[in-house]
């Protein structure tokens, strides 16, 4: 298979609720079925992606990995499981000179054992055990190993099925006002276009009139003031025609950026990418209530929520608290911060012109669709809701 082949089937195969289970108890219970086993101190569900290694579940892990959740696939011994599309093993480190080498000899790893695991039918990640110390596995372990990596992609099936029937509701509920914002935009652009065609008119009979003049066709003032007249105006409106084409492609293409954010499938987003996706997605409904304020985000780590899910939950809250200030018959701001939330990136979206956070609604669709999903969490607040996303790292690679 080709390299740009395999990577896109890679892709493929890692869907949007991949990613969904961050602490999900039964592949908790298989990595320290794993690590007991064979006998190891480490065992993980590793995901690859493009530029991380996301640690799905693990058993062993030094505290500064199960911060951060992952490592650059870089790295990472992982990714040759995935690339080899096969099992890889490796006795002793030491005497083994592919291997990343900074990895191993920061955390001491001696050997280590990968099994494939499979989404869709392709490989995305490994389960895999990892030794302090060089050993040899034996086949009692491989089999072991393999028999665990089956009840691993059997899990995984089973979080992409219950899940896809909230993510569908909410990715259509997300899709609907942008799709508007599209509608909305094009009326402008017609009417821009009748104008300059107009324009062209008034703005041509004055160019046939200087032409005229050129060949000795006497012309009056007042005849030549009122052309000059109707070519400035028609001019102007061109002109204006233009402005208002110009803004609603903007809108447009941020509306279709939006889309393309929710109907693709992603495999890493920051949080300000999620954010800009969530205010363009609810565009069409938040401009009526004063529209939203995206402040600096000094904090913007990688997020392990699907892009097309935490875009989509975002939209949802800002129209939500739009719609209440509409009803309210408020006009006001709504406001998008980010900060740093222990192992968390908060994302807290406010709308200072309400006096309470009644919106039972709201709280109903959060938890629905937060349920099954802890890489992210809400809280109400005096003003709005802070929405706690599970950071991988602050930037890839690092």
């Amino acid at each position: 298979m080709k390299k740009e082949s395999f990577r896109h089937a890679k892709h493929q195969g890692f869907t949007r609720e991949l990613l969904a289970e961050a602490e999900d108890e039964e592949l908790k219970a298989i990595v320290e079925e794993a690590a007991s086993k064979i006998g190891v101190p480490i065992a993980l569900v590793s995901l690859v992606m493009e530029d991380v290694q996301f640690f799905k579940a693990h058993y062993g892990l030094p505290d500064d990995l199960i911060n951060v959740k992952g490592s650059s696939k870089d790295a990472s011994l992982c990714q040759f499981v995935v690339s080899h599309q096969a099992p890889f093993e490796v006795g002793d480190t030491d005497s083994n000179n592919e291997i990343p080498q900074e990895f191993i000899q920061k955390y001491g790893i001696k050997s280590y054992m990968g099994m494939p695991i499979k989404s869709n039918d392709q490989v995305v990640g490994s389960l895999c055990v990892l030794d302090t110390k060089p050993r040899a596995f034996e086949q009692q372990h491989r089999k072991s190993l393999e028999h665990l990596a089956e009840l691993v992609d059997n899990r995984l099936k089973k979080l992409n099925e219950t899940q896809k029937t909230s993510r569908a509701r909410m990715l259509q509920s997300a899709v609907g006002p942008a799709l508007d914002e599209l509608h909305d935009g094009v009326p402008p652009i017609r009417e821009g276009l009748s104008v300059g065609y107009m324009s062209t008119t008034e703005i041509g009979m004055l160019l046939r009139m200087a032409e005229s003049a050129l060949y000795g066709k006497v012309t009056s003032k007042e005849e030549v003031r009122d052309h000059l007249e109707k070519a400035r105006l028609a001019l102007e409106r061109c002109q204006n025609g233009l402005y208002n084409i110009e803004a609603s492609l903007e809108d447009m293409v941020d509306s279709m950026d939006a889309l393309t954010d929710v109907l693709k499938p992603a495999e890493s987003s920051t949080l300000l990418h999620v954010a800009e996706s969530g205010r363009e997605l609810s565009r069409h409904i938040t401009r009526q209530s004063g529209g939203v304020s995206l402040g600096e985000f000094e904090y913007d780590p990688f997020i392990s929520t699907p892009r097309a899910f935490a875009s989509s939950l975002i939209a949802m809250v800002l129209s939500q608290l739009a719609a209440r200030l509409l009803n309210e018959g408020l006009t006001s701001k709504l406001k998008i911060s980010a900060e740093r939330s222990g192992l968390n990136a908060a994302l807290i979206i406010e709308a200072d012109g309400l006096k309470d956070m009644d919106m039972p609604k709201l709280v109903d669709e959060l938890n629905t669709h937060t349920h099954e999903e802890p890489t992210v969490s809400f809280n109400l607040e005096e003003h709005g809701v802070r929405l706690l996303f599970a950071a991988i790292q602050e930037k890839l690679g690092d």
